[in-house]
């Protein structure tokens, strides 16, 4: 390893690969007495806590924050602050802003600290939009209104704030107040002032305000359970200027994809099926929605009765084209995927396609495939490439895979959340005469070490403990 073979921080970030820098151990980054070199530092893309540890070093040492990357600066942290005083910090936020770093509450909050420390800036609006959740209106009056502060707020990210915080349900109340909306109707002019703080409204203004809330609501990242029923009793209404679900268009959803997560069956079933199909052809790919979400969508245009395939149509042959194409769910139902799927090999494909929007029965379909394919268990080679597969597998089906690299025991140890597949796979490494040796132990980490018995501590190099 490089990291073993270098004797300081600076040379071990000047040989790195930048694709292997987020590994580096974050202890190996104190650079002390060296001096980092700048350049080196912004090619590589580090984790928050990475940053953390040289950026005292970098910040102390270079005077043209401009010239710092975004990575570098997201490590951004108070001790520093106090150390380069409140001019020096302020020059810092206004580059932070620049360049789009994103923080974390407690970062913010020791940083807003600092920025109003001599007062609030009258260029307040140079500094990051997330620093003013940690403002009230009253802090901003002397630099604008309340509509301004509240217009700045409603594009900050409001998840640094948990939902239910005093906190951000007070700015929902204040800003409420400060737009003068007494009752539960949210015109459209205050709904795109009030930006995200429109996703902790009740599902008494949403059902109130009908559409003048949607597009501040399809950016939401979720939503509670009363919230997703006004949605969707506001969306099937079909007084809105999209009109009923019956006449929507593949524009139409790309203008709501931020909702058909929560469109359930009696929303999707009135979609034109053409216009599904060509949003999922068209748009898809640029959409936040996960696999699983877009499945939900793919589900819809398969055939409710499948039909028992008596072979594989000729124009249904697979192909790597066929392979290729993440629209592939779409040209198969499950019957003819299982009759085409026949002389088949997945597994160079296989982590390509188990991104694809498949449906649960076509997901099964492909397992079944598989387990057809290896009767003798997964062979290691197979495993890092199982995807979607991973979350439902049982222990009885762990006993059976190959596992003989430690590099697989960590990735599946890393993608298998539950401690009885976390189990299972520990116990079948042993089990094919895998030794328990340092590298073994490392891929276990802490994490998964306190769930081994006793035979499977008992099987633990000696040498590894001394």
């Amino acid at each position: 390893m490089i990291s073993s073979s270098v004797s300081n921080p600076a040379e071990l970030v000047k040989r790195i690969p930048d694709a292997l820098a987020s590994y580096i151990p974050k202890s190996l980054l104190v650079f002390e007495d060296e001096k980092p070199s700048i350049e080196d530092l912004n090619r590589k893309m580090w984790t928050r806590e990475q940053a953390a540890m040289f950026f005292s070093d970098v910040i102390k040492r270079e005077p043209d924050f401009s010239r710092l990357s975004q990575s570098v600066l997201q490590g951004y942290t108070c001790a520093v602050a106090n150390e380069i005083g409140t001019e020096r910090v302020q020059q810092l936020a206004k580059v932070m802003k620049k360049k789009n770093v994103q923080l974390g509450e407690d970062q913010l909050s020791c940083l807003v600290k600092m920025v109003t420390l001599h007062g609030i800036p009258k260029d307040l609006d140079s500094y990051p939009k997330d620093l003013l959740l940690f403002l009230s209106p009253s802090d901003y009056a002397a630099t604008g209104s309340c509509r301004q502060y509240f217009a700045s707020v409603g594009k900050a990210n409001l998840d640094l704030l948990q939902r239910d915080s005093s906190e951000r349900k007070q700015l929902l109340l204040e800003a409420l107040a400060c737009l003068k909306i007494s009752g539960t109707q949210v015109n459209e002019e205050n709904a795109e002032i009030l930006g995200h703080l429109v996703c902790d409204l009740g599902e008494e203004y949403i059902r109130s305000s009908g559409e003048n809330l949607l597009e501040q609501l399809s950016q939401c990242a979720s939503f509670l359970p009363d919230q997703e029923e006004a949605i969707k009793s506001v969306i099937s209404s079909g007084n809105t200027t999209f009109g009923p679900p019956s006449v929507w268009s593949a524009s139409t959803l790309n203008e709501l994809a931020g909702l058909i997560p929560i469109f359930d069956h009696s929303i999707l079933q009135k979609i034109p099926k053409n216009a599904l199909t060509l949003w999922l052809k068209n748009f898809a790919r640029d959409s936040p929605l996960s696999r699983e979400q877009l499945a939900t969508i793919v589900e819809e245009l398969l055939p409710a009765r499948h039909k028992r395939a008596s072979g594989c149509p000729d124009d249904k042959k697979i192909t790597d084209t066929v392979l290729n194409d993440d629209m592939m769910p779409l040209m198969y139902s499950p019957e003819e995927l299982r009759a085409c799927l026949k002389n088949v090999s997945l597994e160079n494909h296989l982590s390509q396609i188990l991104d694809y929007p498949f449906s649960k029965e076509q997901l099964a379909v492909l397992k079944e495939n598989l387990d057809q394919t290896y009767p003798d268990g997964y062979p290691d080679s197979l495993l890092s490439k199982l995807g979607s597969f991973l979350d439902t597998a049982t222990p009885e089906e762990i006993k059976r895979w190959r596992i003989t690299s430690p590099n697989t025991l960590a990735f599946l140890l890393k993608s298998l959340p539950k401690d009885k597949q976390a189990i299972a796979l520990i116990e079948r490494y042993v089990t094919l005469g895998n030794p328990l040796n340092a590298t073994a132990l490392e891929a276990i980490n802490r994490k998964h070490l306190c769930l081994l018995n006793a035979t499977l501590l008992n099987r633990i190099d000696s040498n590894t403990l001394k």
